[in-house]
This record gives structure tokens, sequence and C-alpha cells, in this order.
């Protein structure tokens, strides 16, 4: 099941974790656009996911593809 772990430097031993069910497996991440910005993961499978960066609630899953995995991010910043 994959997995998105987010870590908080001033406070190590508090850090969150999200499980998520999908067939497949994170191909890309990235984060942004500005600070405190969303999360955006690509799976194998084709599906597109953000979640909040503070929560780690998802606000969006999308299927992009049937037949290839996403393999990049871009973010138009502005």
């Amino acid at each position: 099941m994959p997995m998105l772990v987010l870590f908080d430097r001033e406070k190590p031993l508090n850090s969150k974790v999200k499980l998520f069910k999908s067939k497949g497996q994170i191909t890309c991440l990235n984060y942004g656009p500005y600070d405190n910005g969303h999360i955006l993961v690509g799976t194998s499978t084709g599906d597109f996911l953000a979640f909040d960066s503070v929560n780690l609630g998802k606000l969006l899953c999308i299927k992009l593809s049937v037949v290839a995995p996403i393999t990049s991010i871009s973010i138009e910043w502005t």
C-alpha cells in the first residue's frame, strides 16, 4: 500500500503518515506551488493525487491514464 510520510524538523517524533489505497506504486512526487502548498503524487497506474501538506488530507484523485504511469509532475509558478 502506498504511503506518504511528512516529517516535521522541529518535532521529529510527531511525524504524520498517510496510507492510501492504490494498486500501483508512487512514481513521482512534487510539492507546491507555494509555501504550505499541496503534495502532488503520480502513480504507476495513472492516478494523480493531491494532498494538503499540513494534515495530509486527500484533496483530489483523478485517473489521468489507464495505460501509462505518471512519470513527472511540473508546476506553473505564476
